[in-house]
């Protein structure tokens, strides 16, 4: 921390007052950085974005600074056709490679919504969000020890490293139209050659329609909440459309 504060003098001692969590220090511009006592032994974090983390990027690669938490993400133009609920639905009940099926949990937010995939306490916990109402980010969180292992390729692999990590991770996902542009965004800069994975036929089982039906209680509270209620039941009733349109519901059954 003290070679990024000789790097950039002004940036600590002439900011703002800054909070992350636990958390305290100094803010300046895009850069953050504070400190906290955790578990009894001091621990630093560094909060860099835009330009400046290109500037920092070397230094912070031959430090000797020890990673406890890193977060690596890909953002894209959001779609016009984006749907948090059909993207949810996609990770749940699409094939996992290699059947390695991880929890997806969902928070709608008017928008900006959230897709939460794997266990928070883990060492590792992807995002998919709405950012800025325009884009939508893929993020990795990475903890501990498997933040130490990550930093550790992306010091000797630098920014090929980085697009070769979060190809990895998308790979380890359902496919989703979504991922097609960022897969094709991080090639650019990937050291290894990676096709964009192509749709996987979905397998519908007796145990995924107990889950669906499951899930109608809670989709018909949101289908009545005063906030977003009418957004929810727009999805399914454009769902119906299309099938209809489609010849895939026939009307005259009951």
């Amino acid at each position: 921390m003290d070679e990024i504060i000789r790097e950039f003098p002004g940036t600590y001692d002439f900011g703002k007052d800054w909070r992350f969590l636990q958390y305290t220090g100094r803010q300046a511009g895009s850069v953050g950085m504070g400190s906290a006592m955790i578990d009894g032994r001091p621990s630093y974090i560094l909060d860099i974005s835009g330009e400046t983390a290109d500037d920092l990027y070397d230094l912070l690669t031959v430090s000797s600074m020890k990673m406890t938490r890193l977060d690596l993400q890909i953002t894209v133009p959001k779609p016009a056709d984006w749907d948090t609920v059909e993207f949810h639905f996609l990770m749940e009940l699409g094939d996992w490679p290699k059947n390695v099926k991880r929890d997806v949990q969902t928070r709608l937010n008017k928008g900006n919504d959230t897709i939460y995939i794997g266990d928070r306490t883990s060492g590792r916990y992807i995002r998919v969000y709405v950012k800025d109402v325009d884009y939508v980010r893929f993020e990795v969180e990475f903890k501990k020890e498997q933040a130490a292992k990550a930093w550790q390729m992306v010091k000797s692999g630098r920014r090929y490293a980085i697009a070769g990590i979060l190809m990895a991770e998308i790979q380890s996902l359902p496919y989703a139209p979504i991922f097609e542009p960022m897969m094709n965004a991080l090639k650019v800069h990937a050291d290894m050659k990676i096709k964009v994975p192509a749709e996987r036929k979905k397998t519908v089982d007796i145990t995924r329609l107990k889950w669906l039906a499951s899930l109608l209680p809670t989709i018909e509270g949101m289908m009545n909440d005063s906030d977003y209620g009418h957004m929810v039941t727009g999805w399914f009733l454009d769902l119906v459309d299309k099938k209809m349109m489609q010849g895939g519901i026939d009307e005259t059954e009951n």
